[in-house]
């Protein structure tokens, strides 16, 4: 996995805090108790996926910065697409 963008829906965010158990140096607590990004190099790709797959409300985008793919969470094809 190479570089990743990630995204942010403060709507979605729960405040569980999931994220930032995971990776306490790329995430931190806005002055609402929503997520935000603390620092988007303060961890690796592979932890960013992780902090994301583990945010119950799927409030966490990761996707590949080199081809703009998303890769976590995956879209659902729609019927048109099945």
């Amino acid at each position: 996995m190479g570089d990743v963008r990630i995204e942010l829906d403060t709507a979605k965010c729960q405040s569980y805090g999931r994220c930032l158990a995971l990776a306490p140096n790329l995430f931190a607590w806005d002055r609402g108790r929503k997520v935000r990004i603390n620092d988007p190099q303060g961890g690796t790709p592979a932890l960013a996926l992780k902090a994301a797959k583990n945010c119950p409300y799927r409030a966490i985008a990761v996707t590949d910065s080199a081809t703009g793919e998303r890769i976590f969470p995956v879209a659902r094809a729609t019927q048109k697409e099945q």
